[in-house]
């Protein structure tokens, strides 16, 4: 580096011939900063999107909660998943829809038959080596480990496959949902999909407005700079 702040750079081409730039202190900060501006945008850019990823989530498993107590979209979406392409997935959705039809019906039971039927349910479908083993159970393994703890301290409570239940319905919202609605769409999917383009279009002037904000406070600070510096001069 020189005394006058600058780093000369010195490079030696294929013919032989020695190539010498010089860099100034206050290009390289700025070129410092532009390039953290630039990471810091992209890590918000991502944080807000996972998050917004969630909260579609959610919003759609609140959509499918409501429509599944139709009847009658109970009906369509079981025949929508029997249509699917592929075999493995219409045998999944069917499964995991099966299981909801059956929580259901464990949850309006009256307490003496809960009591009777949670340790089969376990067994039947979130035990390790159960027959009828759930999609989910095999990709959260722990949970099974999780509801096996709440069933031994349970006596016949209606919550005790609220986890397992949850996770179903995820996954049927995230994989198999979105294609049903695309071909049968609702109010409330119609609605969401407008809700998403704006939150997208949200993220991205949110992003862009917090880079512009750090350039014009760099270069606000390197006009304070350069107005000090030409005083000094005079």
């Amino acid at each position: 580096m020189s005394s006058t702040g600058s780093i000369a750079t010195t490079a030696r081409d294929k013919d032989g011939s020695v190539e010498t730039s010089v860099t100034s202190k206050d290009e390289i900060e700025a070129f410092v900063i532009v390039a953290r501006n630039m990471t810091d945008r992209d890590k918000l850019l991502e944080d807000m999107m996972k998050r917004e990823q969630r909260y579609q989530d959610r919003m759609k498993l609140v959509e499918f909660e409501a429509q599944f107590k139709i009847p009658s979209f109970r009906k369509q979406f079981k025949k929508h998943c029997r249509s699917l392409a592929s075999a493995e997935q219409a045998t999944e959705s069917i499964d995991l829809i099966a299981f909801l039809d059956v929580i259901q019906g464990y949850k309006k039971s009256p307490f003496e038959q809960r009591m009777n039927q949670q340790a089969n349910l376990y067994d039947t479908y979130v035990a390790p080596n159960a027959p009828q083993l759930l999609s989910v159970m095999k990709q959260n393994p722990q949970l099974s480990s999780q509801v096996a703890l709440k069933i031994t301290k349970s006596v016949g409570d209606a919550d005790v496959f609220d986890e397992v239940e949850e996770a179903v319905k995820m996954r049927i919202v995230t994989e198999y949902y979105p294609a049903y609605t695309a071909l049968h769409p609702t109010e409330e999917s119609a609605s969401q999909s407008n809700t998403n383009t704006n939150s997208s279009d949200e993220i991205t002037t949110a992003t862009d407005t917090h880079t512009q904000k750090d350039t014009d406070t760099h270069t606000h600070k390197d006009t304070e700079t350069f107005t000090a510096g030409d005083h000094t001069d005079r």
